[in-house]
């Protein structure tokens, strides 16, 4: 019963919260307080009160309060996105956003929050159509736990929706957080279990944002799933066809060195097989670095 409790005393002080202009632990604490004096909350301990708490500063404290730092150099940048957003179709943004408010139960203003900031993000890259050769380098600072794959899976939605075709997420330097990674990005981003399908897209291994059924997403491919071994493997990436520039395709990959020259070198033959170029043009990629503090790239490489 007290876990019931719990969780109904936490949906209630996010309605009251959703009306605060600044959300503080101070803010937060006040209305746990405020209904802990009334049935049936009274009877909640301070184990209970604190459980509420913590649940409730995941959603809000960081999220409203700390907004991320960009770091970028604007040199050769073209603005785009404010001229091009009317003619853009953002679909995997629009369903990724209706799984946050009704999946994951996020309040508005956290939701409003990463889409502020993931459009703040979306207008730092490049136009994925600008003609020629362009190569754009950032980096986003934001405080531990403050909700960083939510942010970067909502980036991956409005980057597809945009024209990018090739995403590569490296996520950690092991198994396990490869897996995690690419499990949370098929909830949002793909909306179904690669562990089941990696390119089918059936209602059996739907899940995540691909159960909202009102909402209809472009074709896409995934080279990695989320199972534990489920990272990039050159055999498995020969035996799935498509053509690089054409439906957008994702990768989540660990940083390691050996996987990542096998990518590169899968990646460099492919587009000398269809185009008899080894460099690869006209392709717009978004590479998001995971672990940016642990063995990153040299940016000035």
């Amino acid at each position: 019963m007290s876990s019931n409790n719990v969780e109904m005393l936490i949906n209630i002080v996010k309605i009251f919260l959703n009306n605060e202009s600044s959300i503080t632990r101070d803010v937060i604490n006040s209305h746990i307080e405020k209904q802990c004096g009334n049935p049936p909350f009274n009877m909640l301990t301070e184990g209970d009160k604190e459980q509420a708490l913590k649940s409730l500063l995941s959603v809000y404290s960081v999220w409203m309060n700390q907004k991320p730092t960009v770091l970028s150099d604007n040199k050769d940048h073209i603005e785009w996105l404010d001229d091009n957003r009317k003619k853009i179709d953002f679909a995997f943004w629009d369903r990724y956003q209706a799984y946050l408010e009704k999946s994951k139960n996020l309040p508005y203003k956290v939701i409003s929050s990463i889409d502020k900031t993931t459009d703040t993000v979306l207008k730092y890259l490049e136009d994925p159509n600008r003609k020629g050769e362009w190569d754009r380098r950032g980096m986003v600072v934001g405080e531990v736990q403050s909700g960083k794959t939510s942010n970067y899976t909502g980036l991956i939605c409005k980057a597809v929706d945009s024209g990018y075709k090739l995403i590569i997420v490296l996520a950690g330097m092991h198994n396990n957080l490869r897996s995690q990674t690419q499990l949370r990005i098929d909830e949002g981003f793909c909306g179904r279990d690669t562990r089941i399908n990696q390119n089918e897209d059936v209602i059996s291994n739907r899940f995540g944002a691909g159960l909202l059924k009102e909402f209809s997403v472009g074709r896409f491919g995934s080279m990695t799933n989320s199972l534990e071994k489920g990272d990039f493997n050159i055999n498995i990436a020969r035996s799935i066809n498509f053509d690089l520039g054409g439906d957008p395709v994702i990768l989540v990959v660990k940083k390691n060195a050996s996987v990542l020259k096998s990518l590169i070198n899968w990646l460099k033959n492919k587009v000398k097989a269809e185009v008899g170029d080894k460099q690869i043009n006209n392709i717009p990629l978004l590479v998001i670095d995971d672990e940016a503090d642990n063995a990153s790239v040299n940016g000035k490489a």
